[in-house]
């Protein structure tokens, strides 16, 4: 079965097992009355990434049948069905950039991503915790958080431990300047908005495992926590930190002949003034020593140049961070 094919049979699944108050229709969510804490998990924030699509059906049946539970409030979420279905990113504008103002979204405030973005803040508004579930357009050697640090939102990131990598930065450094995530809204709003990359886009049983994995710790954790169990310190306390890793370069893709040699990966090492791209483009070294982040390889047309819209980015370089994150992020 090709991949449009799974998601249509995904999505009807998703519609047979769907009941909500709210009118947003891909949203199914599960009441389990002994807390108020509320969590929200998304996937299909971005249309090709559909590999966490599974995890989610998954916990929803195990909660109906009861061989999961939960006490609190749960959303299971699909954020763009409809550029799933397409097999695109996104159908006019990058969903997970357009939580903003409407009167400053990109593209304007009716492009299909920023009516999208509209009719799931208010599903978003009030979580105690948010997990955005993501896939990389290319391989990547572990799957990694990917959000600011800051000492509680370590403490919920030790605490749920479904990665042992997190790339992360300062509280206030945005991802993309003049955008906003949908776990920055969350963050912005005073949940904990996490996203957790599972690795290359796609229908892959690891992706759907780690998804599993991680739902099931983010709701045992919640219910520990709303029924004083244990502290947020203290159940981070019990899990080993995962690596920290920070971003020192963002390669600009400023020339749209500029191209990166094949098989590049997320966390692959490279060393400083390594040549890392592709035969007869533009020569791009690395600056630094470290790993790539995000590698991303563009369509193009037949001269070789990118075609438009063209990602701000041809890679990161990320470098462990070893010193006091406190200090460090500070």
């Amino acid at each position: 079965m090709d991949s449009i094919s799974r998601v249509r049979q995904h999505l009807d699944t998703f519609r047979t097992l769907r009941h909500s108050p709210h009118d947003y229709p891909w949203v199914h969510t599960h009441r389990g009355g002994e807390h108020g804490q509320v969590v929200v998990l998304q996937a299909i924030t971005h249309g090709d990434e559909v590999g966490p699509m599974p995890a989610l059906l998954d916990a929803m049946r195990d909660l109906a049948a009861g061989t999961l539970r939960f006490g609190g409030t749960v959303h299971f979420v699909l954020g763009n069905p409809e550029a799933a279905l397409a097999g695109r990113r996104f159908l006019e504008r990058d969903l997970n950039r357009v939580f903003v103002d409407p009167d400053i979204v990109a593209g304007g405030p009716n492009t299909h991503e920023a009516k999208r973005a509209r009719a799931l803040m208010p599903i978003l508004d009030g979580c105690a915790l948010f997990i955005d579930f993501h896939q990389t357009s290319q391989p990547s050697a572990r799957p990694f958080y990917s959000y600011p640090w800051r000492p509680d939102w370590a403490a919920w990131t030790r605490a749920i431990g479904g990665a042992t990598a997190w790339t992360t930065r300062s509280a206030g450094a945005v991802f993309v300047a003049g955008m906003r995530c949908t776990d920055e809204y969350v963050r912005d709003n005073g949940g904990m908005g996490m996203t957790l990359e599972l690795g290359q886009r796609g229908f892959t049983d690891s992706a759907r495992a780690r998804a599993r994995d991680e739902i099931r710790r983010a709701l045992s954790l919640v219910d520990a926590l709303a029924a004083g169990e244990t502290t947020l310190e203290a159940a981070a306390a019990a899990q080993p930190a995962p690596e920290l890793f920070a971003a020192v370069h963002a390669q600009a893709l400023s020339d749209p002949m500029m191209a990166l040699a094949p098989g590049w990966e997320s966390f692959a090492p490279v060393r400083a003034g390594q040549l890392v791209s592709a035969p007869g483009t533009p020569e791009v070294r690395a600056t630094h020593d470290g790993a790539l982040l995000f590698p991303v390889y563009p369509d193009r047309d037949d001269q070789g140049a990118v075609v438009e819209p063209r990602p701000q980015t041809l890679f990161r370089i990320i470098q462990q961070v070893t010193e006091d994150p406190a200090v460090v992020f500070a």
